[in-house]
C-alpha cells in the first residue's frame, strides 16, 4: 500500500514537472485577472457595474503593462435566468463614472436563450485589448473601468450574471 502511494505520487509530480515545462517553453501562462464585479441583475434600463481591480497602484499603468504582452478578455458568466427574457443584451467596457454610451465602447451582446430555471448559461467573452489600449490613450489617468448593458427591449424575466471578469491571458 505505502509502496502504491508513493509511486502514484511520484508519477503524479513527474506528469506536473512536464506540465510546467510545456507551458513554460511554449510561453504559455495562466489566465490572470486583472478586475472583476459580483453578481448582477439586468433590467429593462441599462446596469452599469464598476469594475473593481484585483491590484493596487494606478489602473492605467497596471492595463498598460499587462496589455504589452497579454491579449484582455472581458468575460460574463454564470448567467442565469427563470426563463429566457427574449432579448438581446447590448455590452460596453468604458471608463468609471461615464454616463453616456458610446458606440466605439461596444463590446458585443449576450442573449440567454440556452439558460433554463437553475442552469448556468454558456460564459460570454470579449476580447477588448484594442478598446482598453484606445482608452488609455484617450485618458492616460484612466482610475477604472465599468461595464454597461442594455436591454434592446423590455425583457420577459430578469436575468443576472454571476461574475465579470477583465482578464488577461
Amino acid at each position: 500500500m505505502h509502496l502504491r502511494f508513493k509511486t502514484g505520487f511520484c508519477a503524479l509530480a513527474a506528469a506536473s514537472i512536464l506540465l510546467l515545462a510545456i507551458s513554460f517553453l511554449t510561453g504559455q501562462t495562466a489566465p490572470q485577472l486583472v478586475a472583476s464585479a459580483p453578481k448582477c441583475e439586468l433590467s429593462s434600463s441599462e446596469v452599469s457595474v464598476p469594475l473593481k481591480q484585483q491590484l493596487s497602484g494606478s489602473f492605467a499603468k497596471q492595463l498598460e503593462s499587462i496589455r504589452a504582452n497579454h491579449r484582455l478578455y472581458l468575460r460574463l458568466s454564470r448567467l442565469q435566468a427563470l426563463r429566457p427574457p427574449g432579448v438581446l443584451y447590448t455590452v460596453y467596457l468604458e471608463p468609471a463614472g461615464t454616463t453616456t454610451r458610446v458606440d466605439a465602447s461596444r463590446v458585443g451582446y449576450i442573449n440567454f436563450f440556452s439558460v433554463s430555471t437553475g442552469a448556468k448559461g454558456t460564459p460570454f467573452s470579449f476580447e477588448v485589448t484594442e478598446l482598453i489600449h484606445s482608452l488609455l490613450i484617450a485618458r492616460p489617468d484612466l482610475s477604472g473601468l465599468q461595464v454597461r448593458i442594455a436591454s434592446n427591449g423590455p425583457p420577459e424575466s430578469t436575468p443576472s450574471i454571476g461574475s465579470i471578469d477583465l482578464i488577461a491571458n
